[in-house]
């Protein structure tokens, strides 16, 4: 018997994810090979591409959201709120002064975070859902 055939599958599991686990992840953006520190919506980013990436979809997203349930808006809206959490919780683990970055990335990256934080308030404030209970609520006390 071969001492790979001894090894059980999951030792062999766990030894490939430690192997994986002590190679350096680089960041996911064509032609970049800085190393990642972070990973967001299952790509990694270097610093750099983080900031950039995350300012162009915090452009895009629209601050307030009112989707119909059965239409592809929905869909996007939802994707628009993951990137949105997700952004929010990046930013945050990112902008720690232990991190070693300068202090224009970590303007940038706590500007991205109020930014993101913003948005996602605005939508949990006025969410569509959220309408209806409370016209309900004022109705019933002013009857």
């Amino acid at each position: 018997m071969s001492a790979e055939n001894s090894v059980r599958p999951s030792e062999r599991n766990e030894a490939e994810e430690i192997q994986t686990r002590s190679k350096p992840i680089h960041c996911s953006v064509e032609h970049c090979g800085m190393p990642s520190v972070c990973r967001l919506l299952d790509c990694e980013y270097c610093l750099h591409h983080f900031i950039t990436h995350s300012y162009d979809r915090l452009e895009h997203c629209k601050p307030l959201q009112f989707p119909d349930a059965d239409s592809a808006d929905s869909a996007a809206a939802a994707s628009e709120n993951r990137f949105l959490a997700e952004c929010t919780e990046r930013a945050a683990e990112l902008v720690c002064p232990l991190r070693g970055f300068e202090n224009l990335e970590r303007a940038r990256l706590f500007d991205i975070f109020l930014w993101a934080s913003e948005l996602r308030a605005n939508r949990a404030v006025l969410r569509p859902e959220s309408a209806p209970q409370s016209r309900a609520a004022h109705g019933a006390h002013g009857s």
